[in-house]
């Protein structure tokens, strides 16, 4: 089983979002932008982007969205995870035993 990244930070980010599909009752000038609000790990982050895991299952896979930096209107941080080695120990093996989980129900 591959190893999963750490997470080392729960955030809570606030976003602009661009709509897409909008019904054409409001002229095109009057499109709205709308609020986004997602919590989750940050996986990686650079000047462009911040990719945010929303949930993860073993190897099966991350749900994820990379939200543009440029778009953020306000984060906050939900958890800051120790970076003491014990500590990450636990959080691996903690990680490791819900892949455990998830691949043992899916059959």
């Amino acid at each position: 089983m591959p190893t999963l990244p750490p997470m080392t930070s729960v955030v809570f980010i606030i976003w602009r979002d661009a709509v897409q599909g909008y019904r054409r009752t409001v002229p095109a000038e009057d499109m709205p932008l709308v609020t986004r609000m997602n919590v989750g790990w940050i996986l990686h982050e650079d000047r462009e982007r911040i990719i945010l895991c929303r949930s993860r299952c073993g190897a099966d896979g991350e749900e994820c969205v990379a939200i543009p930096v440029s778009a953020i209107t306000e984060r906050l941080p939900v958890v800051e995870m120790a970076s003491i080695d014990g500590e990450l120990a636990e959080e691996q093996r903690l990680q490791k035993e819900a892949a455990r989980r998830c691949s043992d129900a899916s059959g």
